[in-house]
């Protein structure tokens, strides 16, 4: 298991990120991306190795589509007024942290993960995706029926397009980290599955 660290500089730079990872791995692999994460899987995960693909509570563009055109789907959520731009780059506000982004986990655990949180370039939401992974590759998709930063429709929209396997979670956007349990159970059956595929095709 590896989570390689994104430089969020620009989605390329994500991509080839995720993409260093993979060539230290020998067999086959699930990609899994939450947020923005899953428009780097949805281009990574074109590599050979990659054969399959879990999104949780994610954008999963099409090839052309950029993040603010999955966002323009829907209403604004809540999360919305919270965000910035501070010499190109995107944070989120201390209150949208507590209100609209984690806003079913303690107050001291959503104020830590607010003091770290890591802010993306501006210009990733306006970067459209080359590459689509979803469109050859088995799916899975963990909706956050909660989610206050990426409506749950367009969860829905983007996990029907793609006919992935789907799970709702009763969660935040932050569903890994409040309902992880929950979490860890779909990305287990999701490697079950894919193995047994494998070893059903030998």
């Amino acid at each position: 298991m590896l989570a390689p660290q994104m430089p969020l500089s620009s989605l390329a730079d994500d991509v080839a990120a995720v993409n260093r990872a993979l060539d230290t791995i020998e067999g086959d692999c699930l990609l899994i991306g939450h947020s923005y994460g899953g428009v780097v899987i949805t281009q990574a995960g074109v590599r050979p190795n990659v054969k399959g693909l879990l999104y949780i509570a994610a954008f999963a563009p099409d090839k052309g589509e950029t993040m603010n055109d999955l966002l323009s789907k829907n209403p604004p959520t809540a999360a919305a007024p919270f965000f910035e731009i501070k010499d190109g780059y995107v944070w989120l506000r201390h209150e949208g942290f507590r209100t609209a982004f984690a806003q079913d986990l303690p107050i001291e655990q959503a104020d830590i993960l607010h003091a770290v949180q890591k802010v993306p370039n501006a210009a990733i939401f306006e970067t459209p995706a080359e590459e689509v992974a979803w469109k050859d590759k088995k799916s899975w998709f963990i909706i956050s029926k909660a989610d206050r930063t990426i409506d749950p429709h367009l969860q829905h929209f983007e996990a029907q397009r793609m006919h992935a396997t789907i799970n709702e979670v009763a969660a935040s956007h932050l569903s890994m980290i409040s309902q992880p349990a929950a979490v860890v159970r779909f990305i287990e059956a999701a490697a079950q599955e894919l193995l047994e595929h494998r070893f059903a095709h030998v």
